[in-house]
């Protein structure tokens, strides 16, 4: 006969689970309303395909098709309670169901990340140290150019305040000359309580020149040793200094 060299191609799944999904899609049906007699009938006749074609049908789908079958028999025993949602029998294959669903959806979504990312390949991180040697230099320079800014705003202020055009010889003589080290324990109380401070801010806290003055020395001394230092320079060339908490804490 001219059709006995025929063969038919049966659609392969998966699973149980994945024979179900594609019968709901073929009939268009509602996930959460299965008619169950109508997807048994369909599993069915997909197991006597498999059988016809000599194909070796897995557990796994035989124990899906006697599940199918419980569920049929307590759908056609007669409802008790017409209210209680909760003792649907098909409840636990819809979830099964949803979950499945779920689960094939994201491994499609990896499938195509995969052939669209398995032929990078991604630099390894170099593995840089931190330099912990490094000191960096004070400019001198730079606190001396803040303290000629410093001393021309004292002078006009002290003009702009003060009408007197003289000073006497007496008030020179009698003006108090203020100390370093008196500077010094006030630059570092000031600088602990904030942390850090702008360079002008410090000397124009002191009263009288002879305070910026061993402001500035306090200043100085204390660089050299070590105890603060000048941190950083804005754009404006305002100069900030911060004391060194690991001098104290060693």
């Amino acid at each position: 006969m001219p059709f006995d060299n025929l063969s038919f191609k049966l659609e392969i799944y998966e699973g149980p689970l994945d024979l179900l999904l594609a019968l709901i899609s073929k009939n268009k049906l509602n996930i959460y309303d299965i008619p169950i007699s109508l997807i048994l009938e369909q599993y069915m006749d997909y197991l006597a395909q498999m059988r016809e074609m000599n194909m070796d049908i897995a557990g796994e789908f035989i124990d899906m098709a006697s599940r199918l079958m419980l569920i049929k028999s307590k759908m056609l025993l007669p409802k008790i309670d017409l209210d209680d949602k909760g003792s649907d029998p098909r409840a636990p294959l819809v979830d099964a169901l949803l979950e499945y669903r779920k689960a094939k959806e994201n491994a499609a979504r990896l499938k195509e990340r995969f052939v669209c990312y398995s032929g990078r390949f991604i630099k390894e991180t170099d593995d840089v140290g931190i330099d912990r040697s490094f000191v960096a230099e004070h400019d001198v320079e730079l606190l001396i150019m803040a303290f000629d800014r410093i001393d021309i705003r004292r002078r006009e202020n002290r003009l702009a305040s003060d009408n007197q055009a003289k000073v006497t010889l007496d008030a020179i003589l009698h003006k108090k000359i203020t100390p370093v080290s008196e500077r010094l324990f006030f630059v570092l109380r000031y600088l602990s309580r904030r942390g850090e401070a702008e360079f002008e801010e410090l000397l124009l806290t002191s009263n009288t020149r002879s305070d910026v003055i061993a402001s500035f020395a306090a200043i100085l001394q204390l660089i050299r040793s070590g105890r603060i230092s000048i941190e950083r320079e804005d754009e404006d060339g305002r100069i900030y200094i911060k004391i060194n908490k690991k001098v104290y804490s060693a």
